[in-house]
Formats: structure tokens, sequence, C-alpha cells
């Protein structure tokens, strides 16, 4: 999804983050700015008429949040607790399938979080992400399968 935002007291530039399901875009006038930090979620954003300004992502709470000079601004839909339960659901698979568990509930935290955003209605929200879980389950339930067939 691509959220417009503007730095607060500026006129430019014109600034887009676009949220995926396994990270950020930030574009400035059209052009991606590189990421740095942990998890790449702080850039550089170019001023047109003075110093380059920081801005930072955050994206893993209840709604994504642009902070820039102390100034943090919402940037998408509200998250509930219960959506963000479900959406972190599937890290459970790091207890019962270790490693291979971890990356494919990882992956699926990705996905539900991308469904959590979507601006969906609740029940579709909800069913979105149980089903995720439900083939995340049933994909570490196949690979493990066919490597101990393997072994």
């Amino acid at each position: 999804m691509d959220y417009p935002y503007r730095i607060p007291g500026t006129t430019g530039p014109d600034i887009v983050i676009r949220l995926g399901a396994f990270g950020a875009t930030v574009l400035a006038n059209g052009v991606p700015l590189r990421g740095r930090g942990s998890f790449r979620r702080t850039y550089t954003v170019p001023m047109p008429d003075g110093p380059a300004r920081e801005l930072r992502l955050n994206t893993w709470t209840g709604s994504p949040r642009v902070s820039v000079d102390g100034h943090e601004t919402p940037i998408g839909p509200q998250i509930s607790a219960v959506e963000l339960v479900l959406a972190f659901l599937p890290v459970g698979l790091v207890g019962i399938g270790g490693l291979l568990g971890g990356v494919i509930g990882g992956a699926t935290v990705g996905v539900n979080m991308s469904i959590a955003r979507s601006g969906s209605p609740m029940a579709v929200r909800v069913l979105g992400m149980l089903g995720a879980t439900a083939v995340a389950v049933v994909l570490w339930w196949a690979v493990v399968s066919v490597l101990r067939s393997l072994l």
C-alpha cells in the first residue's frame, strides 16, 4: 500500500511510503531512497530548500508511523490488538519447528501484517490471517515430512 507523506512545515519533496509484506520503500519525488540502520528503517530525505532531514519508519506497531524531527505521524490504518496477536501467531512455529519453523513463521508474519493493513473489513482480515497461518503450518508439516522421508 502507498501512503503519501509531507514533512510538517515544508513544501516538498513529495514523499510516498510503500509498505509491502516484507519491507518498505520510501520515494522522494519518485526516486527511491536508500534505507539504513537496523532493518533499514532510517532514510535521509534531501530537501529542496535546506539541509536533508532524517525520516524514521516504525511499521511493527498497531499503526505504521513516520517520525521526522521528533514529530511522529501515523500513516496507515490502526491495527487492533487482536489483529497484532493474529499477525504474530505464526512465530509460534519457532517453538515447534526450529529454524525452518522460524523462516516460514517469519514470512507469514509479513503476509499477515500486509493483510492487517489491507483496509478490508475486520472479519475478512481475521479470516485471511488465520488462513495464512494455517497454510504456514501445513507448509511446515509438508517440508518436515519430505525431509524425514529423505533421511
